[in-house]
């Protein structure tokens, strides 16, 4: 390499560090800036969520001297039914009590004229002959009428159990299809319901098909439209309006009925 070339090189060398320098010491400056700027802000968010945490501690405290007030004058958070508990089975027996017309509650038709009235099934007086019965014949609350004929299937889901294949077909055919008689098939006279505890429970689509092995005149698919209810609105809604149908100085139903809306009620 001739001396000329050495010192251009040396030029270009120097040159190339000087720029570096200067790129670090740029980059230098904006990080520092920067950092400057993150700890500021994480001292502003700081104050902040201490702020926001003292004022959600107090409104906390508040809310709890409430409830230990409220719960010394009515013991509000002593429900029998969450304290031992209310499996499947237990629900449709509390539910088929209400409704039935000559249950031990002594309010005859109050809860059942109501219940029906929220499916608007058809009625033709306040005192209707009503048969309704839970877990028999593996259905889990079943209502019917003889004059004129008419049949509610209830498939309880409150518990989130899984359905059994063909389920609510068999059902259909059981209570509805072995039994029809003149009423029209419409759901002012025959419901099928599957009563869920959440938006997303849905029966399986084989629950409403026929059994492979069936006769194969019968329908594919029930003939009815399933109603998907839930609890937390059909079941407390028709509650709530029972409570205020009810006797004031009946304090044992009120309470019955308070203390099993309180498992829905959030």
């Amino acid at each position: 390499m001739e001396e000329k070339d050495i010192l251009l090189f040396d030029e270009v060398a120097s040159e190339v560090v000087l720029i570096r320098n200067r790129l670090f010491e740029r980059f230098n400056n904006i990080n520092s800036c920067f950092l400057d700027q993150v700890l500021a802000n994480k001292i502003v968010l700081m104050q902040f969520y201490q702020k926001e945490a003292k004022s959600f501690v107090s409104k906390f405290l508040e809310l709890k001297r409430k409830s230990v007030k409220q719960n010394e004058l009515t013991s509000s958070e002593l429900n029998i039914f969450r304290i031992f508990g209310v499996g499947e089975t237990m629900h449709s027996y509390l539910i088929s009590i209400l409704l039935d017309p000559n249950g031990r509650h002594g309010q005859g038709h109050l809860f059942l004229n109501l219940f029906l009235d929220a499916l608007r099934v058809k009625r033709f007086s306040e005192n209707e002959n009503w048969i309704v019965t839970a877990e028999i014949g593996r259905i889990d609350i079943l209502l019917k009428r003889a004059h004129p004929h008419a049949v509610i299937v209830i498939e309880n889901k409150s518990n989130f159990a899984s359905d059994q294949e063909n389920q609510l077909y068999r059902y259909w055919y059981q209570e509805i299809h072995n039994a029809f008689v003149n009423s029209p098939l419409t759901d002012e006279y025959y419901q099928l319901i599957y009563l869920s505890p959440a938006n997303w429970k849905k029966p399986i689509e084989n629950s409403l098909l026929r059994p492979l092995n069936w006769d194969k005149n019968l329908p594919e698919i029930v003939p009815l439209k399933l109603k998907i209810l839930l609890f937390e609105e059909f079941i407390v809604l028709w509650l709530q309006k029972s409570l205020e149908k009810l006797p004031k100085e009946n304090h044992r139903i009120q309470e019955h009925v308070k203390q099993y809306l309180g498992i829905w009620n959030k």
